[in-house]
């Protein structure tokens, strides 16, 4: 759940709707306008960081399925040396 949220992540919100189990949500919409001063934190280094936290959180939802996946292409690899 929450105990075990990633506190350094880019998306703190998501990780919470995932780890908690969220259902439904509202959304709050946000106007952003042209940057006057100063410049963005948003790198390359960021983007990857990102996305190692979305397949953190695919592996923490979707785990079972990973090892069913796993077990099947066991499966399918031993069937194939017979």
């Amino acid at each position: 759940g929450a105990a075990s949220a990633n506190q350094q992540g880019f998306k703190i919100a998501l990780e919470l709707y995932v780890k908690c189990k969220v259902k439904s949500h509202a959304e709050v919409p946000i106007h952003f306008s042209a940057r006057v001063a100063g410049e963005s934190k948003l790198s390359g280094k960021v983007m990857l960081h990102y996305l190692d936290q979305l397949q953190q959180l695919y592996r923490h939802k979707y785990s079972f399925l990973l090892i069913l996946l796993l077990l099947l292409v066991v499966f399918v690899v031993y069937a194939g040396f017979k």
